[in-house]
């Protein structure tokens, strides 16, 4: 049988949060869940799976380094041992 509800523990670890972040998502609104008593809360699977599709991509940092000289083609600036060039 198809699991139907999640709980907040597992839900934060899917998505790899503190249940704490999960319960304030819960609390304004942004992920559905059933109160199932004055502390506990279980989220259907399909409210889950809705969120999940609406979760922004993660931002993809670009870092860039500075060099201090680059080969030209056909121009060896050193080499190693092993034969490698080196920029």
């Amino acid at each position: 049988m198809a699991k139907r509800f999640y709980s907040p523990q597992e839900v934060a670890q899917l998505l790899d949060v503190s249940p704490t972040t999960v319960m304030s998502r819960i609390h304004v609104g942004a992920l559905p869940a059933v109160r199932v008593s004055e502390r506990i809360f279980r989220i259907p699977v399909p409210a889950f799976e809705r969120f999940v599709a609406t979760l922004p991509a993660p931002a993809i940092t670009v870092e860039f380094r500075e060099v201090d000289r680059v080969a030209r083609l056909g121009e060896e600036i050193g080499a190693h041992a092993d034969g490698l060039v080196t920029a």
